[in-house]
């Protein structure tokens, strides 16, 4: 078995992984249908959104395998290896492939195949993949690839838009513990369209 080397950009990518706060996050049912339709096309018992952390590799989202299993070694992620190029990375027979063929976790559960697209950010930042796998040795069709490539690119939109909620959800709750009064007028009807709490406490303000 060979241990995935660490990518050129390793500092930016764990940045930016973190930047998401998606590590150790409760499963959500939409990440969940995105894996369970990437099985059904693909035609794989095993589909899973997976995050390479530093040391680990978590699963945000598990399709068709245990749902206690949340995270592994890095050291033995196929994924880990995945996320070294920008595309697709297929392997019909992982027993054949020196890299794969002594993984203790394809041992344990028998996986043959492994299909992963990088999960891509930023400025080329692959954070982890949607990835397939199976019990016996199988070769995507191109309209297949093409579809683990679309559901990738959702699952990045995705992520993306948690991101952006959770930074306005945080500004709203500074805002509203900020001591100091702090008005938002529309530019261009000057009405007030947010007062936080400090401004509410005090007395009205006429303007003449």
């Amino acid at each position: 078995m060979a241990i995935a080397p660490l990518p050129d950009n390793e500092t930016a990518r764990l940045a930016a992984l973190s930047d998401y706060q998606i590590l150790d996050t409760a499963a959500e049912k939409i990440f969940d249908s995105i894996t369970a339709l990437a099985s059904k096309v693909c035609e794989v018992p095993i589909s899973l959104i997976t995050l390479i952390d530093r040391d680990r590799q978590w699963f945000k989202s598990i399709h068709g395998a245990p749902q206690e299993i949340r995270e592994t070694s890095r050291d033995i992620a196929n994924c880990a290896h995945a996320i070294l190029n920008n595309e697709l990375t297929q392997i019909s027979d992982m027993r054949l492939d020196p890299r794969f063929s002594d993984n203790p976790l394809n041992h344990e559960y028998n996986l043959q195949f492994y299909a992963g697209v990088p999960l891509t950010v930023g400025d080329g930042l692959n954070i982890g993949t949607l990835c397939v796998l199976d019990t016996k040795p199988k070769q995507l069709t191109q309209e297949q690839k093409d579809f683990l490539k679309n559901l990738s690119e959702i699952v990045v939109a995705l992520l993306d838009a948690k991101k952006r909620l959770s930074k306005i959800t945080l500004l709203g709750q500074i805002l509203e513990s900020s001591f100091n009064e702090i008005y938002i007028f529309d530019i261009e009807t000057l009405e007030c369209t947010y007062a936080n709490q400090g401004a509410l406490q005090r007395p009205a303000i006429h303007f003449r």
